[in-house]
């Protein structure tokens, strides 16, 4: 009958027990003795030395067995059992006296009664037995009253002498019958009469009152005519059963209420001194007294249970032992409990059949009550659900939101009483990975951030050990600002640890006068397609993240504004390689700008590690060659972030671990969350991935992806046109995407890929448009402003250039090629990627020069600090195509244009 501890679910019952314990009657052995004719008996007084007590439940010892196992049900389901143990062994000394109750020796019995009735019948010849024809009466002696302590005659007594002839059979009882009168109870003890034939019958009626209660003591002594003896011994019994309770194994602390047994015999007929009673009746008996049941301890490890073997009724001094009458128990016989547990502090009235047990006189039914059907269980309450909620290949949860309380429950009982809660911030989990056989703690818990980490995916894992600054950059009330960083503004910036970051909401550079000598542009424009005269932005009301390539890389609660600066939070424990687009909006939740902010560990690294690339443009007649240099980050492109292999979909199963040593229980007590998670898949990017830029746009468009479970691409037929050649890769997995207040910035193109003209849904977007919608890769399904179809003309520039608004909003042309260089004057030498001959003439040389023209970088330009797009003429040096001869294999062998490449 251990006491259990269940988790989520509701094991078998073994009890809310009741311990019957039922100790043997005493000996009743004849005795012999000596004929002395005409001399007055002596009498020798004793009573039983123990009382066969209750002993401990011990199914593998052969004293003591369990017989059987009943039910006690409430109204509101609880439930309570009753383990009925007989005990075969008495012990060797019982310790329980309580006033008129059990007698437990000799000279308990004559402290406890100061007379005894004594009746005799002698007779000749063979005396019947009882329930035979039987006419002798007790005329020899009838109710004489006889002192305990000397066992000579009291007042109503007289002295007694050895028969002439016969034998003599005495029967005596305690208390007398004007004793027990002298109780004032609503019982009742009667002799027959004493001209009835046969053996003398006591008729008792046992008291309602508890306390007032006797422990009848009987005997019935023969005396043979053939022997005398010096003495007769009277071997005082106990005529009823004793009943009692006490707690069993770890029985709840609280209080006992009230204890009651009902609808048994309580008026019985017995030939003094046998064992039998003739029973009759139906009798309620109860105890109405709040019994305490005290904690183990005042502190931990259990304040929850109560010492085993508490008693809770029959105590040496309490007076509530049940005395009532040997039987077997009727069908309508009950025990009802009320119970207090000072856990939860609830009252369970306990009810249920006891029908079918048998006390026997002289033996003490001890009812050990233990809490086995009563659960103490660990609830945990965690608001991820297995059917919906996925687990990221970080392994990490944001937004956990757990608690976990004790509470009692009852098998085959729905509601359930909370005991205490438990302190969250002492709650650890562990997960285990399907297909695998340990289980692993949990690598951060933490309840005031919703935080848990479990099981990263292998390879992200990989990834996330690159970062190797530890701790975080800034605080929450004073972020690193990220534009002091290089005293420059811009529209991206690189992260390469955890931490508060801010930027000054500055129009990219904060450039805001193109400062135009011919052409391109005449003024920037913002989110409105107005002139923008200002370099701080003007209206900001909120901020918020758009969307991230990794999940949880910035805390989207972490994004907000004061006015000057928007603030955002990069998350320890998921630092990793990514790309993420944050935002400011007015009141009307117009997009007025937006950064791109690159988290990656190689950042001093893309700094400092630069590649001088070398251009040379040739003579001419009147020239001189010119040698251009150009500096570029060696080995990563904007928004890189490392190759990678994947790890496949998986189950994860969750537990929690709950300190139970305040219950008793173990400290690490651990509860299942039901169920297994599913673990998204982490993509393999064989060939790494970066973001990628539509000319002229500041925003950064979502990467791609490319890995053996990359379908083959296969391009439809547009127009009269097929794409054979093009390469695709898959779209790189995007996570909070924001979905609030009736925005949707989830990463999309627009309209405009189509496949029939009349579905056609864009020609190109204005400046303002693309601002305000940087979440939107635009695409353009017409050809310049024509109903005509050129194949796939939906890659056309995304700019709105058949606008009649152009020249109103001040564009001199409609080309953009100066979006990201303000000093441009015109379009680059689309001719520069040809064999150049040593001679060239002057025009080529011009539009060369004009290739290698200074950039002056806009509030447009995609580069972090210290950074912008490069001229035209950079790109020579990453050409193939711009030397003078190749060999048989095309092989270039005379570059003019070269790159330096540096050392990793």
């Amino acid at each position: 009958m251990n006491y259990r501890y269940n988790s989520t679910t509701r094991h078998a019952v073994n009890a809310l027990a009741v311990a019957m314990l039922l100790l043997s009657a005493s000996c009743h052995d004849d005795f012999g003795y000596q004929n002395v004719v005409g001399k007055q008996i002596a009498l020798k007084i004793t009573a039983p030395e123990a009382w066969h007590g209750g002993m401990t439940v011990n199914e593998d010892a052969p004293t003591t067995h369990c017989t059987s196992v009943r039910a006690l049900s409430g109204d509101g389901g609880d439930k309570l059992y009753l383990h009925t143990v007989v005990a075969d062994n008495p012990v060797e000394k019982y310790d329980m006296v309580s006033r008129g109750t059990p007698v437990k020796d000799t000279a308990a019995f004559k402290t406890r009664y100061s007379r005894f009735s004594l009746s005799g019948i002698c007779y000749t010849g063979t005396y019947p037995a009882d329930g035979e024809n039987n006419t002798w009466t007790p005329e020899y002696a009838y109710n004489l009253y006889y002192s305990t302590s000397t066992a000579t005659p009291a007042e109503g007594g007289r002295p007694l002498l050895w028969p002439s002839n016969g034998s003599v059979i005495f029967f005596a009882f305690a208390p007398t019958v004007d004793d027990f009168k002298s109780l004032d109870t609503d019982g009742s003890l009667t002799l027959s009469a004493g001209n009835a034939p046969g053996s003398p019958t006591l008729t008792y009626t046992v008291p309602t009152d508890v306390t007032k209660q006797v422990d009848l003591m009987t005997v019935r002594t023969p005396v043979s005519a053939t022997t005398t003896p010096s003495s007769v011994e009277l071997k005082f019994g106990h005529a009823l059963t004793a009943v009692q309770l006490k707690c069993g194994k770890d029985m709840l602390a609280g209080t006992i209420n009230e204890v009651t047994i009902a609808g048994i015999h309580g008026t019985g007929k017995q030939v003094i001194g046998s064992d039998t009673w003739e029973t009759s009746g139906s009798a309620t008996y109860t105890i109405s007294k709040n019994i305490t049941l005290p904690p183990k301890g005042n502190s931990d490890p259990d304040r929850v249970h109560t010492p085993d073997d508490t008693p809770i009724a029959g105590t040496d001094d309490d007076n509530l032992t049940f005395m009532l009458l040997p039987q077997t128990l009727p069908s309508g016989a009950t025990m009802t409990i009320k119970f207090t547990d000072t856990a939860t502090g609830t009252q369970h009235t306990l009810t249920g059949s006891i029908a079918g047990a048998t006390w026997e006189a002289g033996k003490i039914v001890t009812y050990s009550i233990s809490p086995s059907s009563i659960h103490i269980r660990a609830k945990i309450e965690f608001n991820k659900k297995v059917a919906s909620d996925i687990l990221p290949y970080t392994g990490v949860w944001y937004d956990t939101d757990y608690k976990a309380h004790v509470e009692l429950t009852q098998d085959g009982v729905e509601e359930t009483n909370k005991i205490k809660d438990i302190d969250p911030a002492t709650i650890k989990f562990k997960y285990q990975v399907s297909g695998k056989e340990e289980w692993n703690p949990a690598e951060a818990v933490d309840v005031d951030k919703n935080l848990l980490v479990i099981a990263p995916q292998p390879e992200f894992y990989k990834m996330k050990a690159k970062f190797t600054k530890k701790g975080e950059a800034g605080t929450e009330d004073r972020p690193y600002s990220l534009s002091d960083e290089y005293s420059q503004t811009a529209n991206c910036y690189l992260v390469d640890q955890a931490g508060y970051y801010s930027l000054a909401l500055v129009y990219g550079n904060g450039n805001t006068d193109p400062v135009m000598t011919s052409g391109g542009l005449k003024y920037f424009v913002g989110h409105d397609d107005q002139k923008i005269t200002s370099a701080n932005i003007p209206g900001v009301s909120d901020a918020v993240l758009l969307w991230q390539d990794s999940p949880g890389l910035i805390d989207p609660e972490s994004v907000t504004t004061d006015g000057t600066k928007l603030s955002f939070h990069i998350r320890e424990h998921t630092l990793a390689q990514g790309n993420a687009v944050v935002a400011v909006r007015n009141s009307a939740k117009d997009i007025l700008w937006s950064w791109h902010i690159w988290v990656t560990p190689y950042k001093a690294k893309f700094y400092s590690d630069l590649c001088p690339l070398k251009t040379t443009i040739n003579a001419t007649a009147t020239k001189a060659s010119v040698e251009h240099t150009y500096k570029m980050s060696r080995e990563y492109n904007l928004g890189w972030c490392d190759s990678h292999h994947g790890d496949p979909e998986r189950k994860v199963r969750l537990r929690a671990i709950i300190d139970m040593s305040y219950f008793g229980g173990s400290k690490t007590h651990e509860v299942d969350i039901p169920g297994e998670f599913t673990q998204m898949e982490f993509k393999g990017s064989l060939g790494g991935d970066n973001t990628y830029y539509q000319w002229g746009r500041k925003d950064a468009m979502l990467g791609g992806i490319y890995n053996d479970d990359t379908p083959e691409y296969t391009y439809y037929k547009k127009g009269s046109t097929f794409d054979d050649d093009e390469f695709t890769m898959e779209n790189k997995p995007v996570f909070d995407q924001y979905q609030k207040d009736d925005c949707d910035y989830s990463f999309r193109k627009n309209p405009g890929d189509v496949l029939e003209p009349s579905d056609y849904a864009s020609t190109g977007v204005s400046i303002g448009y693309s601002i305000k919608h940087p979440y939107m890769f635009i695409t353009n399904s017409r050809e310049n402003g024509t109903s005509s179809w050129t194949g796939k003309t939906y890659r056309n520039h995304w700019h709105k250039i058949d606008d009649a608004d152009i020249t109103a909003l001040g564009y001199a042309s409609t080309i953009m090629y100066n979006a990201w260089n303000a000093a441009a004057t015109g379009l680059g030498y689309d001719g520069m990627n040809d064999p150049v001959s040593e001679k060239i003439s002057e025009e080529v040389r011009n539009k060369m020069e004009a290739n290698a023209q200074t950039v002056v970088k806009t509030i447009y330009d995609p580069c972090p600090p210290k950074f912008k797009i490069p001229p035209v003429d950079a790109f020579r040096a990453l050409s193939h195509k711009n030397s003078q001869t190749f060999d048989a294999n095309n092989n270039d062998v005379n570059r003019k244009g070269t790159i330096t490449k540096g050392v990793n």
